[in-house]
């Protein structure tokens, strides 16, 4: 295995495992592989999963397809607060502040699509590896 290799493999197991806590433990049975939007929001809303639950698992999918195994590498970059963020959504799911329909629903935005999170906005172009926007596009918003 190369440096870069284990480097990528490393960070995404080290995201998937600092999940480590009683939430993603109560969400490892659920599984989110093939679900519509509207059944991930039943088992949101049921607490059959947290976002942090459910964010781990597809983390960790990416890193079994993208990193090891087949290494289809489709994904390019990871929010690395990412689990921060859907943590932050449990938080408000509880208060009843929900943002909209796929209020704590981990979705994949295409790279040339501009978000404010720290991934850069590259379009797959090394040249745009620092391409940090300020703002969601309003796609994502």
């Amino acid at each position: 295995m190369d440096r870069r290799v284990f480097i990528k493999t490393a960070g995404a197991w080290s995201l998937a495992a600092s999940a480590g806590n009683s939430s993603v433990a109560a969400g490892r049975s659920f599984d989110p592989t093939e679900q519509s939007i509207a059944s991930l929001q039943r088992a949101l809303v049921s607490g059959a999963v947290t976002s942090e639950a459910l964010t781990a698992a597809y983390l960790g999918r990416i890193a079994r397809f993208d990193h090891h195994g087949p290494e289809h590498r489709s994904v390019l970059a990871l929010n690395p607060d990412a689990l921060v963020a859907a943590r932050t959504l449990d938080a408000e799911r509880k208060a009843n502040r929900l943002r909209g329909p796929l209020n704590g629903i981990p979705i994949i935005v295409k790279d040339n699509i501009e978000t404010r999170d720290p991934v850069a906005t590259t379009a797959g172009s090394r040249g745009l590896a620092r391409s940090l926007r300020p703002a969601d596009a309003p796609l994502v918003a």
